[in-house]
């Protein structure tokens, strides 16, 4: 009879290293809203999910998969006509999945990103950046990131 394990690990002569480990379903949630400038802006004010770890408005990865999916959603608010939304999911600075989007009328746009499957290990740090075509709009809550 076959068993999942949650993790592996090789002694190379001073630590321990993972050879595998479980990826569970981890994410974190935007908190209060967030006035955003013109140009790529790193999204703040994050709680964790179920499972998760947040440090420094970072999502950690605690465990690895090769074909992990992503998934993302990015709450706009805006006074404006004619939007142009960008959001961004980065490993340091390297941008692991992108969307954006042209909004026509003020209020309130959404952009969900297309699911992306990508290869993460633990410790991985997963940051949310936004940007917008104009100073005065806001990520508002409902913005969110998770990895499955």
């Amino acid at each position: 009879m076959w068993k999942q394990i949650a993790s592996s690990h090789v002694w190379d002569g001073s630590v321990w290293k993972a050879v595998y480990s479980a990826l569970k379903p981890q994410g974190m949630t935007k908190t209060g809203n967030q006035l955003i400038p013109q140009g790529m802006t790193q999204v703040a004010g994050w709680t964790a999910d179920a499972n998760s770890t947040v440090t420094s408005n970072a999502l950690v990865i605690a465990g690895s998969k090769s074909g992990a999916v992503l998934n993302a959603k990015v709450v706009f608010a805006s006074n404006y006509n004619t939007r142009i939304y960008q959001m961004e999911i980065r490993r340091g600075a390297t941008v692991l999945a992108s969307k954006s989007g042209n909004g026509t009328v003020s209020g309130v746009m959404s952009l969900t990103l297309d699911p992306t499957t990508v290869t993460v290990a633990a410790g991985d740090q997963l940051t949310f950046w936004a940007n917008s075509a104009f100073t005065a709009n806001r990520v508002d809550e409902g913005t969110f990131l998770s990895i499955v």
